[in-house]
């Protein structure tokens, strides 16, 4: 009759030992199903997060291809008018040149005119 007693406690410490078990393992599930509720929240909101960069990162790359445009378009107006100014400092350089021959001949003519006159004055 001992063991019977004994077994009986035996299968009383088993069963108690099987429900705290039982009760641990259900908080851990319950434990485990909030975390999961608070990470599917943050997987939706950084889902949302990275929808919304995605957009920023195309509006950013539509504008860098405009920007881009406008700065091709702004180095060919660049270019041309460079030309025009140097073709303008090429025409007055030629300009100073012909102006410079042009005040050698009036100063050559005014020697000539100079001496013309001298000469006429001492023939009279």
């Amino acid at each position: 009759m001992n063991t019977s007693i004994y077994t009986s406690q035996y299968i009383y410490i088993i069963v108690a030992l099987v429900v705290i078990f039982s009760i641990a393992l259900y908080i851990m599930y319950l434990r485990n199903k909030m975390q999961n509720i608070f990470l599917l929240e943050e997987l939706k909101k950084n889902e949302y997060q990275l929808k919304r960069n995605e957009e920023s990162i195309e509006a950013l790359e539509k504008k860098i291809g405009r920007m881009t445009e406008e700065n091709q378009k702004m180095e060919i107006k660049f270019r041309e008018k460079k030309e025009k100014l140097l073709a303008q400092i090429r025409e007055n350089k030629n300009l100073l040149i012909l102006i410079d021959e042009l005040k050698n001949k009036n100063a050559k003519i005014d020697d000539d005119v100079t001496i013309e006159y001298f000469v006429k004055k001492k023939q009279d």
